[in-house]
C-alpha cells in the first residue's frame, strides 16, 4: 500500500510538472504572437539559446534591446521592498537574478562579438497574473501582458538605427549558428 501511494504522488509530481511546463509554452507563445504585432520598427527574436540557457524573447529597435521572460502563474503579483511576491508568498525562484542573468548573457554575447557593450533592459511579463508592480524591481520592469505594447511603444528612442541593425545582425547570426551546431 504505501508503494502504491508513492507511485501516485510520484505521478501527480510528473503530471503538475507536465501542466505547468504546457501552461508555460502556451504563455510563451502568447507573449511571441503579441510581440509579432508590433510595428516594424521592432525586431523580435523568440526563443533565443544563449550560453546560459533559453532566453523567451529579445526585443531589437531604436528604442532598445529587452530581454522578455514570459511567466504564466496566476495570482496577485506584488513587490515588498526588492522582492516580488505573489498572493503575497516570495516565488520559489529569483525571477529578478534569473532575468538579470539572460540580459547580462546578451551583454555578454555582444560584447565578445565586438557589437557594443549594452546592457539590454530586463523584462517579466506574466500572462495569467494580476500584476500591481508599478516601479521597477531591483532594476526590473514587471508587467502584465494586457500592457506590454503600451510600455514597448511608450519607449523613447535612444539607439541609433545603425546599432540597432547591428546587434539584429548578430544576434541573428549567433541564434542560426546555435541552431545548426
Amino acid at each position: 500500500i504505501y508503494w502504491i501511494k508513492a507511485m501516485g504522488k510520484k505521478a501527480e509530481a510528473y503530471a503538475d510538472r507536465a501542466l505547468d511546463a504546457r501552461r508555460g509554452a502556451v504563455a510563451e507563445e502568447a507573449v511571441g504572437n503579441l510581440l509579432g504585432e508590433l510595428p516594424a520598427e521592432f525586431f523580435v527574436v523568440n526563443d533565443f539559446v544563449s550560453k546560459r540557457g533559453n532566453i523567451d524573447h529579445i526585443v531589437i529597435s531604436t528604442k532598445g534591446i529587452l530581454t522578455v521572460e514570459t511567466k504564466s502563474q496566476k495570482g496577485v503579483v506584488t513587490c515588498e521592498g526588492e522582492m516580488l511576491k505573489r498572493d503575497g508568498m516570495p516565488f520559489e525562484k529569483d525571477l529578478i537574478k534569473q532575468a538579470w542573468a539572460e540580459a547580462y548573457s546578451i551583454r555578454d554575447l555582444l560584447t565578445e562579438k565586438g557589437v557594443c557593450n549594452l546592457r539590454p533592459q530586463p523584462v517579466i511579463v506574466f500572462t495569467e497574473a494580476d500584476v500591481q508592480v508599478k516601479e521597477k524591481v531591483r532594476g526590473v520592469k514587471i508587467i502584465g501582458i494586457k500592457d506590454l505594447h503600451a510600455f514597448l511603444e511608450g519607449l523613447p528612442n535612444w539607439m541609433s538605427e545603425r546599432l540597432s541593425n547591428g546587434i539584429i545582425n548578430c544576434l541573428s547570426s549567433t541564434q542560426y549558428n546555435y541552431m545548426n551546431r
